[in-house]
């Protein structure tokens, strides 16, 4: 009968135990290693051996760019991303969605897997982060992004957990790799090593960018060094 009682609580005991050593975990996430740590285990995001070419994006991006200088000499705007993805302009069919927003390798990706949507973000349809409108044509000196693509580019992240000074630890690691491709307003595409991203707060979020984007000047910005390690600085 004892028995029957003890297999009934065993499975309690042990979850409220996972719990305690879980919360002792995560309060001691970034512990000071006064001592040499021990491992107890140690994962990695390993390179995928299917790594992409990354000029599918650059030829796909250019081409993207004829269509939206020719959108907005015409209608002095820019077109919605949905009227970018249809292609149409003056009767004449000058993208096409299947192929120019998608891409064959787009499954190479480390962060998705079997993408159905496109992987390209529109980036000219935001705001700047001072608040303001991008517009179809920046004054002289000035660049936005108009469209980012980081599907060839990876953070092979590898993950160790031990003991030090009598306690858990998790200590995470980084090694970028590839590059983020990024249109410009003025027609020019980047290959931007993914260490370069940086981020600054609006409207209760944190978003990425890269210097040279018009509208920084006085936000606090985190490079990809600071957003590890939980520090900004002002540009």
């Amino acid at each position: 009968m004892k028995n029957e009682k003890l297999k009934k609580i065993l499975p309690f005991f042990l979850i409220v135990a996972f719990f305690t050593v879980g919360w002792s975990f995560h309060r001691n996430y970034w512990p000071v290693y006064e001592k040499k740590p021990v491992s107890l285990f140690w994962t990695r995001d390993l390179p995928d051996s299917c790594s992409g070419n990354p000029e599918n994006a650059v030829t796909r991006f250019e081409k993207i760019y004829k269509y939206l200088d020719a959108y907005r000499k015409k209608n002095n705007e820019l077109p919605p991303p949905g009227v970018l993805m249809r292609g149409e302009l003056d009767g004449k069919q000058l993208l096409s969605e299947s192929e120019d927003f998608y891409l064959p390798d787009q499954n190479c990706s480390e962060q998705t897997k079997d993408r159905k949507s496109s992987p390209f973000e529109f980036s000219y349809w935001a705001n700047r982060p001072d608040g303001t409108r991008k517009p179809a044509s920046p004054q002289k000196g000035q660049r936005d992004i108009w469209m980012v693509c980081r599907e060839y580019s990876k953070m092979n992240r590898s993950s160790r957990v031990g003991i030090a000074n009598s306690r858990l630890f998790h200590r995470v690691k980084y090694e970028p790799s590839g590059f983020d491709i990024v249109l410009w307003s003025d027609g020019a595409v980047e290959k931007i090593s993914p260490e370069k991203r940086i981020s600054f707060y609006a409207n209760g979020e944190y978003i990425e960018s890269y210097f040279g984007q018009v509208g920084l000047q006085g936000k606090e910005i985190a490079t990809f060094a600071q957003m590890i390690s939980q520090k900004s600085i002002k540009k």
